[in-house]
């Protein structure tokens, strides 16, 4: 087990995961009900839980990765802790933010962007994919911008059908762990995810 894994689960255990009281579930994004709610951005915004994060995605991203995005409001922090990361290396990879709906005001944008998207190769963070539709409706947004989305990643995936959705879509999905992991016992050793922190063969 890599040690960078076992920190980013164990910190997900103590600040991000919340149950529900009995017989009052949590009410997710998708409109599922679940007995147990996972608030990633508890531990994206912790100083050690921002820095983890960035370079763990960072050491996933092929080489010729030229953006990381985020969806407001989680994914946000996930593409800026990446791109902070990657200014210490060669070149730096920017940060690029998918509104949920476009400005009301000025340009009116859906995707903002410091470098022109048009051409480029953008993965997609997330923090939580459960259907995964709203991370599709993300993508197309950024192709409508002129990127080519060429990855999904997420921190936790909760199993319930967006890795095959994603699948359908013909889009590369990855997870740096997945909700079994979380709701494990604490007591219990962590299952051996680390596959799921290899890059994507091609």
């Amino acid at each position: 087990m890599k040690p960078r894994l076992v920190q980013l689960i164990q910190l997900l255990r103590t600040h991000s995961l919340k149950l529900a009281p009995p017989g009052d579930p949590f009410t997710l994004v998708s409109g599922k009900k679940s007995d147990f709610y996972l608030d990633v951005k508890k531990t994206a915004l912790l100083p050690q839980g921002h820095a983890l994060l960035g370079q763990m995605f960072f050491d996933l991203l092929p080489w010729d990765t030229s953006a990381v995005a985020g969806v407001a409001l989680g994914g946000c922090s996930l593409a800026s802790a990446v791109s902070m990361y990657s200014a210490s290396r060669a070149g730096g990879i920017p940060a690029v933010y998918v509104r949920k709906e476009a400005k009301a005001h000025g340009t009116g944008q859906f995707v903002e962007s410091p470098i022109d998207l048009h051409g480029g190769r953008v993965v997609l963070l997330e923090d939580v994919v459960t259907s995964g539709g709203s991370s599709l409706r993300a993508v197309h947004m950024l192709q409508q911008a002129g990127a080519t989305v060429i990855g999904v990643y997420a921190v936790v995936d909760r199993l319930e059908g967006a890795k095959e959705e994603f699948a359908v879509n013909s889009i590369r999905f990855q997870s740096l762990t997945t909700i079994q992991d979380i709701l494990q016992p604490a007591l219990e050793p962590v299952t051996d995810t680390s596959s799921r922190l290899d890059p994507f063969e091609t």
